[in-house]
């Protein structure tokens, strides 16, 4: 199978849904990236080089709004 060379980044504080989505992703992606915070996300995409983003949107236990998972 052919992997895709574009680099995937998974930003979930979650380390069960990161481990579950290299598993995953990595027979499709040669390049998979992950972060445990949405704090650190502005400083990786202002290296560039991202293709795809998978983004937690509820980084705080019993908030639903999904606002923290944007620059919270």
């Amino acid at each position: 199978m052919k992997k895709y060379p574009g680099v995937v980044l998974i930003v979930d504080d979650d380390d069960h849904v990161v481990i579950t989505s290299r598993m995953i992703l990595k027979q499709y992606f040669e390049n998979i990236e992950s972060l445990n915070s949405p704090k650190t996300l502005e400083s990786r995409l202002k290296q560039g080089g991202i293709d795809v983003i998978l983004l937690d949107m509820n980084f705080k236990a019993g908030v639903t709004s999904g606002n923290e998972g944007i620059f919270g």
